[in-house]
């Protein structure tokens, strides 16, 4: 490739540019393992416009949720007919496991849109529950490490 060419300028570009990516990512699973998704829905659905992603996030979240019990179980039944004592018994229990899967997503999909519907939720933002307070310690000691977390991934 004629056109492309590395320098070290470059090259300490990327890497800059890969660990800033990495700590910001990194930041973001440590938000998502540390806080519950309902509070981060509730502080969406405060700031204007964002109440609607706030619910649908709220209903994705449950429904994989749903997803990843529904194949757990699934998996556990075709483990104790011994679904996975071989590779190709493993692989045929899999691929029924995935084929059986969607179409079980879909219909609960189906039957929570006509539990809303039958509760009257045309789609208006919903009641904001209020907040559990942290203390002022907790808060300042959360700012101070976000603070020297995204020192750290600047630099």
């Amino acid at each position: 490739f004629p056109w492309l060419a590395f320098t070290q300028a470059g090259v300490l570009q990327a890497l800059l540019v890969s660990l800033r990516a990495l700590a910001a990512s990194l930041w973001l699973v440590w938000l998502a393992f540390t806080t519950p998704v309902q509070q981060i829905a509730i502080l969406m659905g405060r700031l204007p416009g964002l109440d609607l992603l706030a619910e649908v996030m709220l209903l994705v979240h449950r429904q994989l949720l749903l997803l990843l019990k529904t194949a757990l179980a699934m998996q556990e039944a075709q483990a104790a007919r011994l679904g996975y004592r071989d590779t190709q018994s493993s692989l045929r229990s899999l691929g029924s496991l995935s084929a059986n899967l969607l179409p079980r997503a879909l219909s609960r999909a189906q039957r929570m849109e006509v539990g809303l519907q039958a509760r009257n939720l045309d789609g208006g933002p919903l009641p904001c529950p209020e907040l559990v307070k942290s203390s002022p310690i907790f808060l300042a000691a959360l700012a101070g490490t976000d603070a020297l977390l995204l020192a750290w991934g600047l630099s």
